[in-house]
């Protein structure tokens, strides 16, 4: 089973990669550019951008539909635990067999539980021991830094 399951995964990824290039040749042959004022290499740059516009567009929508079925798949995977009866918990800081026959071993791994402190709570603690308001607004303000948002590459067709 080792030896196909490697094969089957190679065979999906090359299928996805071969069909997403076929996809972007279809598509990148409707191009349509005024090349009038530009020169060779205005025009080469304009292809590039059109052919990779396309493969980022496509690869959204595999990505998002991917995640989507993924995370189905592990619902699937606890319910068919629950409904043989058994647990689908994993342990913290543990690696857990949950199902194993002669084909395949499922594991869960679970990452320690850590900690975790909200500014909120801080700040409501501070002035329950007594902090002065005016004291925790300007650690706040002394404490405060900037967060880089994050960047979303959205990508339209325009006709």
């Amino acid at each position: 089973m080792k030896r196909e399951m490697a094969t089957a995964k190679i065979d999906l990824v090359q299928g996805v990669d071969s069909h997403i290039d076929s996809l972007i040749n279809d598509l990148g042959n409707v191009l349509a550019i005024d090349s009038t004022d530009l020169s060779n290499t205005d025009v080469m740059f304009a292809y590039d951008m059109h052919q990779k516009l396309i493969r980022h567009e496509l690869l959204t929508v595999v990505t998002s539909h991917l995640k989507k079925i993924f995370d189905k798949s592990k619902a699937s995977l606890d319910d068919t635990l629950i409904e043989m009866g058994k647990s689908n918990e994993a342990v913290p800081g543990t690696t857990t067999l949950m199902y194993e026959n002669e084909s395949f071993i499922f594991q869960k791994k679970m990452n320690r539980a850590g900690e975790q402190l909200t500014a909120k709570d801080l700040l409501t603690s501070l002035n329950r021991l007594g902090v002065t308001p005016e004291t925790i607004k300007k650690a706040t303000k002394m404490a405060t830094t900037e967060k880089r948002g994050n960047i979303y590459y959205q990508i339209e067709c325009n006709d």
